[in-house]
């Protein structure tokens, strides 16, 4: 158990250092707009609500995975 929470701790921070890192080295906001062309914003909008769809879609299963079944909220009750 204390190796699986430690394993869990180093990935979780790995993640956080890479996504740190990402965010250092990719394009400011300004500088996204030079490189998409204008004409390839109304493409990219819908693209744009579905992966945002998407991710709610993951994030609320993901939850629902951590949450206690209804068999484990009840305990050791006899």
């Amino acid at each position: 158990m204390k190796a699986s929470r430690l394993r869990r701790w180093v990935l979780v921070g790995a993640l956080l250092t890479a996504g740190a890192l990402v965010s250092q080295v990719w394009p400011q906001v300004a500088d996204a707009r030079r490189l998409v062309p204008a004409s390839a914003a109304p493409v990219l909008r819908p693209f744009d609500l579905l992966v945002q769809l998407g991710l709610m879609l993951v994030c609320a299963l993901g939850i629902r995975a951590l949450l206690p079944g209804d068999d484990e909220l009840e305990g050791d009750d006899g």
